[in-house]
């Protein structure tokens, strides 16, 4: 085993058998495309193949040479493999000759991955961001990445209190709309209690069950109706239509409900949403706030805290200078909307999907 401690002699990393790009000719690179015989994806052979290439720049090559990521190198023609072989040497010798562009690659507002070259493979699905240099961008990915690491850490806490009061609220919602459902069928309970009520003439106290002509049916097929004998059977007509009237005021109680419930877990999602998005201790401070203002954190320390006024929402502003503000919270949102946007802004916001007010101020 190779062993790196103090006082030991150093031996280099072991190496893999692959070749260098920088020393690579057209003719080499024609017969290593024309030695997949058996299926081979590009990207599998260009980091099976060559050192000093990342499975993410492996992929970017194979996508701007073949058209795609995972292409069967073993279909190629001999033209298609000069092809190739002749766009990877261009792009081989543009590396080796420091054609480098530093880029950071953001995926849900988070540093994700970087590279050295723009990627097109992931077709505006990922966010790019040049850098000036290759100190800048370790400096940057790693302290942001460091950042939201050292939040997301400080928000567990929070993350979990959320977590189960969603889960709660979703299965509340879940046995409430069940219960909804069996309201659906009362119209039956109404009916048995016609039935009865018609043929109380040949009910007997103490009788439990009741065999007579079902008149709700076109075929008037007899029907079997249980009765409860300790009491009249006056009292289990009553007791149907008792039921189908609480059946009847559930219905209209458990829509409202539902409709309560959906709306708090929607509001308790988008509050989660915000939560992993958290650049700041501000940032968490005003959600912490908002959820102690509904009822859903309780208040910390003896005296209560003066109400805090919202952070203020990220600033952008475009190529042609118009302003952009977007709100990383539900406060920054309501600030956006009912306080700073103008009648004759732009409001962007997705539908159906949490996430952040944008207003493009358009004021002259």
């Amino acid at each position: 085993q190779r062993q790196v401690l103090p006082g030991l002699y150093y031996h280099l990393p072991p190496t893999q058998g692959k070749r260098s790009p920088w020393e690579v000719c057209e003719e080499d690179l024609c017969a290593l495309l024309c030695a997949q015989k058996t299926q081979k994806t590009a990207d599998s052979f260009l980091l099976e193949t060559f050192g000093g290439l990342s499975p993410l720049l492996c992929r970017e090559l194979a996508y701007a040479v073949f058209g795609q990521v995972d292409f069967d190198l073993s279909q190629l023609t001999k033209a298609q493999r000069e092809s190739a072989a002749e766009k990877l040497l261009a792009v081989f010798e543009r590396l080796h000759m420091g054609e480098k562009t530093p880029v950071i690659l953001v995926r849900d507002e988070r540093p994700w991955d970087f590279t050295c070259i723009p990627i097109r493979q992931y077709e505006g699905l990922i966010a790019q961001e040049p850098q000036p240099s290759f100190s800048a961008l370790l400096d940057t990915f790693y302290a942001k990445r460091d950042s939201l690491e050292r939040m997301r850490q400080k928000t567990q806490a929070l993350r979990k209190t959320l977590t189960n009061l969603h889960n709660r609220t979703a299965r509340k919602l879940a046995n409430q709309q069940k219960e909804l459902e069996a309201t659906f069928d009362r119209e039956h309970l109404r009916r048995l209690g016609d039935i009865v009520t018609a043929n109380l003439h040949v009910i007997s106290r103490g009788q439990a069950r009741l065999t007579a002509v079902d008149f709700y049916d076109p075929e008037m097929k007899e029907i079997d109706i249980p009765l409860n004998p300790a009491i009249s059977p006056q009292q289990n007509a009553a007791k149907f239509y008792k039921d189908y009237q609480k059946a009847k005021t559930a219905e209209k109680v458990l829509t409202e409900q539902i409709a309560k419930g959906e709306a708090e877990l929607s509001y308790l999602a988008s509050v989660l949403d915000e939560l992993s998005r958290v650049e700041s201790e501000r940032d968490m401070q005003d959600i912490r706030q908002e959820l102690t203002e509904g009822g859903y954190l309780r208040e910390t320390g003896q005296k209560k805290k003066m109400k805090l006024p919202a952070s203020k929402p990220m600033v952008f502003r475009s190529s042609d200078g118009f302003e952009i503000l977007v709100g990383r919270n539900n406060r920054q949102n309501d600030l956006l909307t009912c306080k700073l946007a103008q009648k004759q802004d732009i409001w962007l916001h997705t539908q159906k999907i949490h996430g952040s007010h944008v207003i493009i101020a358009c004021a002259p």
